[in-house]
């Protein structure tokens, strides 16, 4: 078995130790922060980005200029009469102001307002092209009119027109103030300002107004940016003397933008989108580009090396620095990478547990690894304690047996018992004993010992554990031990032992790690993805389950309270916190995620985690948590419903809005589960004021609802309010009674419609019909008479004939009218008997569908159906040599589906529609304000579908 251990870490340690750090982390995701006009930027899309002396961000977009407080994007309105807002360039000044170019003006403001600076005699007719910073007092720029340009010094009231080349643009770089000149006579060139407005010229071979850009650092060195001639376009870099020289690497394609940062690295992001970057003078390209490095418009560095990139797709900020886990793990491959245990000791020094030994982490900074003993390789290391005496004690679960101890001088080795058993951990109790869980290999095994005054006391002479592998033992602050063995949980409350098994536990019921909380409550895990607690009063509940999201199929590997009551997770899966029953993951998004834990220790300044292949890491405490503002919008209120939203931004973007959790609760109410989303639909609410309150919780567990609130009032209704009260009592009575009234008038004039409906249908039946059943009869027999003429007996059989078709149309008229007929059965009788004359020599059938009852009142549309019906039919009798018929009727409250589909010759539609009888069908069905559908191809036949919008009702 501790072979097997051995093979499995060291196979582990190869797969998982991380390689060497890349040259840069642009993939790390959780590295970048985007903002976009959800967090206030005027336009998605950046052009320009810089920093005040006072730490201020300022951003220009195609839709204006906003300046970052920490958490959002404020806009600022530069001059209202220009809509759009499209500053052309914005430069910093002193005080925390900027300048900004507007069409043509120049402005100067700061984050609340922006005033239009108007030059004496100057910005009347003309526009000032550029501006650049001299000092705290003055400022050049250059002016043009229709007539030529000027190079201006601005100090305070005072304007002067420096002597110079024809002004084209001005540069500030850092310290430097560049003066692009063109014009005739030797005079078109770079110039560099000096600090009495002389020029000095620095060349005069490259053309000024095909550089794209001048960017330096503060240690003088730059970097400029040409567009044109073609033998110049590309990378021109100078040095502090200004000494300018073209790339030897960076050349011939043209730049759309390029930085400097104070180190000295280089990016530059050229017009065919590719971006490279050097350090220390070595160039890369960057290759597959990160989606955050796609569609860049500008860049640049902060003086802290971080990175802002402007895009068409908003504002990314790259963070170089953060760092948030320092390591301590050694080479590939060498086996201190493993880590079992970690233990700190009252002087603050940390010892590790590794495969090879220990390290100690002194308070100091001068570290020592342990290896051997007496030159005896230690090998794997899982437990460590300190003892009342300050001495050390180490042991393992897998390696050498019994357990050593460090007097601060020099080791001793302690066989414990004539076994000789492994010692999986060392524990201690509140007395501050010692605690030797052993891993006995056979039943006459102890299951570890007890250290207490320099004697040894059996475990399982004390206590019944019923198993003699012990993993895990802890003791709660009134005295209550567990401990967890192979073969479940065993608790001593009082003198009293309980044991939970695996009838309780499932099937993995070896516990092997566990802890108390402040409460009592033990948690523990069954080396399994089950995490556990039972309560006080021995309720057992699974806070992970095989089934739920935490699970991720990873082993919970070792569990430990903090002073602050945090619960820390180490499992395969990475680092989980629990606080105040919220659970959070150190994901890969936050930057935190390590997989192959197997042991975590919080200390006061410290989380320390070790595992298989990653060796030693931790975070300083002050690093976990990025504070969270929300922004709640007005409430919308509609009656009794209310609509709400808000934002949560954390500060400088570390945390992507879309993945921050919040959660609200109206009232004294319950919070709502935590969830991404950003918004809440409350319906049915009482009237009254309400209050909304909205929490936010990070990455790292931690809460922030510091004013989160909005207050709003649903109105009572109108009838509830005393002024309307009375009025909208007696406007109720009014109409109360009106509605009576009508109800009995329409239930009467129903009844007498049906009552004359009724009447009709019985005369025409009873007079009408009779009078046409007579003649029919008295034309058939005079018909009959050899003596009378043969034309007579043709017209004779004439009036027979139209007497029976107007007897059948009379027939149809009854069927109409009596109220008798108005049921759905009816309606399938009709049909039937419709298509069973019609269609004698043809197999016909009726279905009508199961959702119809065939007593429901069907009033409006019987006539069109029937008549329609019948087109239909005699289409088929006509055109189409079938043999079967099949009639089918649907029917809800608002439409009735009639369909009729023959086994026919089919017809092409397209050739065939211009048919009298489907123009007909057509027709008819527009008049009524039904739709046709028609499907029939050559040879199979064709089916007819109707439906007719109606008012079908049940009376």
């Amino acid at each position: 078995m501790r072979a097997s251990f051995l093979t499995l870490s060291l196979c582990l340690l190869v797969i998982v130790s991380p390689s060497d750090a890349q040259f840069e982390h642009f993939y790390e995701n959780w590295r970048w922060a985007h903002f976009t006009t959800k967090t206030g930027l005027p336009s998605n899309a950046v052009e320009e980005i810089i920093e005040t002396d006072d730490g201020t961000v300022w951003v220009s977009t195609t839709k204006g200029i906003a300046w970052y407080d920490g958490y959002r994007w404020n806009h600022v309105v530069v001059d209202s009469q220009f809509p759009e807002q499209h500053v052309r360039k914005i430069e910093p000044y002193y005080g925390g102001k900027i300048f900004a170019l507007l069409s043509g003006a120049l402005y100067i403001g700061n984050k609340h307002e922006f005033l239009k600076i108007n030059l004496p005699h100057y910005s009347e007719t003309g526009t000032i092209k550029s501006v650049c910073t001299i000092d705290s007092v003055s400022y050049y720029c250059i002016y043009e009119n229709a007539d030529s340009a000027y190079l201006l010094k601005i100090k305070k009231e005072s304007v002067t027109i420096v002597k110079s080349p024809s002004p084209h643009k001005l540069f500030k770089a850092e310290s430097t103030i560049w003066f692009l000149a063109e014009g005739e006579d030797g005079y078109n060139g770079i110039y560099k300002l000096q600090e009495d407005s002389s020029i000095q010229v620095i060349s005069q071979l490259i053309r000024p107004n095909a550089i794209r850009n001048i960017v330096e650092n503060k240690k003088g060195c730059g970097l400029f940016a040409i567009d044109a001639p073609k033998q110049n376009i590309g990378l021109w870099e100078y040095d502090e003397n200004k000494k300018i020289k073209y790339s030897n690497s960076e050349r011939n394609q043209p730049i759309r933008t390029v930085d400097i940062s104070e180190t000295g690295e280089i990016i530059v992001v050229y017009e065919s989108g590719e971006i490279h970057l050097s350090k220390a003078g070595i160039w890369s390209n960057i290759s597959p580009l990160p989606k955050q490095m796609l569609n860049i418009m500008t860049v640049r560095y902060r003086a802290n090396d971080d990175l802002w990139l402007g895009t068409e797709d908003g504002l990314y900020l790259f963070n170089r620095q953060q760092n948030l886990w320092s390591k301590n793990n050694s080479p590939f491959s060498d086996l201190k990478n493993v880590v079992m245990d970690i233990f700190q000791r009252r002087n603050g020094d940390v010892w590790v547990g590794t495969m090879n030994g220990i390290e100690v982490l002194k308070r100091n900074g001068k570290n020592l690894a342990i290896t051997n003993i007496d030159g005896r390789l230690i090998g794997l290391v899982t437990g460590i304690n300190e003892d009342i005496n300050n001495h050390m004690w180490i042991s393992t679960g897998a390696g050498f047996k019994g357990a050593y101890e460090w007097n601060g001088k020099q080791w001793y080795w302690h066989s414990i018992d004539s076994n000789k058993i492994n010692y999986h951990k060392i524990r201690k109790d509140n007395s501050g004993r010692l605690w030797f869980l052993g891993l006995g290999e056979n039943r006459h095994d102890p299951a570890g010992y007890i250290l207490s005054d320099h004697k040894w006391l059996k475990i399982d002479s004390i206590y019944d554990l019923k198993n003699n592998r012990l993993y895990a033992f802890c003791e709660s602050k009134s005295g209550t031990k567990w401990f967890g063995t192979n073969n479940g949980l065993t608790r001593v409350k009082e003198g009293k032992t309980r044991h939970w098994r695996k009838e309780s536990l499932g099937k993995s019921s070896k516990v092997y790690t566990l802890t108390v909380d402040d409460n009592d409550n033990v948690w523990f895990s069954t080396f399994s993805p089950q995490l556990g607690k039972i309560t006080v009063n021995d309720s057992l509940i699974w806070i992970w389950k095989d089934d739920e999201v935490f699970n991720y199929r990873q082993k919970v590997w070792d569990l430990s309270f903090d002073s602050t009551g945090v619960l820390w997770a180490a499992t395969t899966r990475g680092l989980f916190r629990c606080f105040n029953s919220t659970w959070s993951n150190y994901s890969y998004e936050t930057g935190m995620y390590i997989r192959e834990l197997r042991v975590v220790l919080p200390t006061g300044e410290k989380i320390f985690v070790g595992g298989h292949g990653i060796g030693l890491r931790s975070i300083d405490r002050r690093q976990i948590g990025s504070p969270i503002k929300i922004f709640i919008l007005k409430p919308i209120i509609e009656s009794n419903d209310m609509y709400c939203s808000w934002e949560a931004t954390s500060y400088w973007g570390s945390i992507p809005s879309e993945q921050i959790e919040t959660r609200y609760k109206l009232n004294s109410g319950l919070w709502s589960n935590w969830s991404t989303q950003s918004d809440v639909v409350l319906k049915s609410l009482h009237s009254g004021l309400h209050i909304l309150n909205v929490q936010a919780k990070d990455s790292y567990g931690n809460i922030y609802d510091e004013n989160n609130v909005v207050s709003f009032r649903i109105e009572p209704p109108i009838m509830y309010r005393p002024a309307y009260l009375i009025p909208f009592v007696i406007m109720l009575s009014i109409v109360g009674i009106t509605l009576v009234r009508y109800q009995k008038a329409q239930h009467t004039n129903k009844k007498l419609i049906q009552n004359q409906r009724t009447r009709i249908a019985n005369d025409l039946h009873d007079e009408v019909g009779s009078n046409l059943g007579s003649i029919a009869l008295i034309s058939q027999r005079i018909g009959r008479s050899e003596s009378i003429a043969q034309t007579i007996k043709d017209d004779l059989a004439i009036i027979t004939e139209t007497t029976l078709q107007t007897s059948e149309f009379l027939r149809d008229i009854v069927w109409y009218i009596n109220p008798r007929y108005d049921t759905f059965m009816n309606l399938e009788a009709r049909l039937r008997e419709i298509s069973g004359r019609m269609l004698r020599d043809m197999d016909v059938r009726v279905f009508m569908a199961d959702n119809v009852k065939q007593d429901d009142k069907f009033i409006e549309g019987r006539r069109n159906i029937i008549l329609m019906f019948k087109e239909i039919l005699h289409n088929i009798l006509k055109h189409a040599r079938a043999t079967k018929v099949e009639i089918h009727c649907d029917s809800n409250p608002n439409m009735f589906v009639l369909s009729v589909k023959d086994n026919g010759v089919g017809f092409n539609q397209e050739m065939s529609f211009n048919g009298s009888g489907l123009l007909s069908l057509k027709r008819r069905t527009q008049e009524v304000g039904a739709k046709l559908k028609i499907i029939s191809q050559k040879g199979e036949g064709t089916e007819v579908i109707i439906i007719f919008q109606t008012n079908a009702n049940t009376l």
